[in-house]
């Protein structure tokens, strides 16, 4: 399983602004995975610094989980032998 992350600055069309702050794009971090039969999916989430999400935390926890992907890949591929 391949995982790629992208990271950006999400342009908003209006400012942003709550009681802690105010911006004009939004931190991003884009996840897609490919299988080895091309399928691929993508997942999205954004920095919220006021419930403490960073771009840091998020690609630190997305690399945590990385060397499992390939254990769950060879999970399904054993559950697939059963038919």
């Amino acid at each position: 399983m391949k995982l790629t992350t992208y990271q950006f600055n999400l342009p908003l069309q209006h400012t942003f602004t709550i009681r802690h702050e105010s911006r004009k794009a939004q931190p991003t971090v884009i996840v897609r995975l490919e299988d080895a039969n091309g399928y691929e999916g993508y997942g999205e989430a954004t920095v919220t610094l006021y419930y403490g999400v960073t771009m840091e935390k998020m690609l630190g926890a997305i690399e945590r989980i990385r060397p499992c992907l390939d254990q769950y890949v060879c999970a399904m591929r054993t559950l697939d032998d059963f038919g």
